[in-house]
């Protein structure tokens, strides 16, 4: 299983856009503007290319990241939903269809984590609640 990375929004490393020496013009940074599509990335991890990992971890960091983070109210638990989701990712790849849009599929997985995170988080609540009682 890759490594999921944990850089937490506003600690990424946002770079600049490269500049041309004598020219003003700018370089598309290959880093932030990838020339695979999000779906074509899930299509080769499901062919088993493992490299297309990270990459797909990157562009989701800050904006799934950030999502879990309201829909969780709590930093470490998006945190650790965050990676929880990217490991169900990986263990689900083969239930991806080729074609189907990445963004709708990738999210539905992050949401059912959070949901799954936020009631194991309630249940442990209970029992605590249970045993201070008795």
């Amino acid at each position: 299983l890759p490594p999921v990375y944990n850089n937490r929004p506003g600690r990424a490393n946002a770079r600049p856009p490269a500049r041309v020496p004598g020219v003003g013009s700018v370089v598309p940074d290959p880093a932030r503007h990838p020339a695979d599509s999000d779906e074509a990335l899930l299509a080769r991890l499901r062919a088993g290319d493992r490299s297309v990992f990270g990459t797909l971890v990157r562009r989701y960091e800050r904006e799934l990241f950030g999502y879990l983070r309201r829909y969780v109210g709590d930093d470490d638990l998006a945190d650790d939903v965050f990676q929880n989701t990217f490991v169900a990712v990986f263990r689900k790849i083969g239930q991806y269809e080729p074609g189907r849009a990445a963004r709708p599929w990738l999210y539905a997985i992050a949401t059912n984590q959070a949901i799954d995170a936020l009631r194991r988080r309630n249940r442990r609540a209970d029992h605590r609640a249970d045993a201070a009682a008795t």
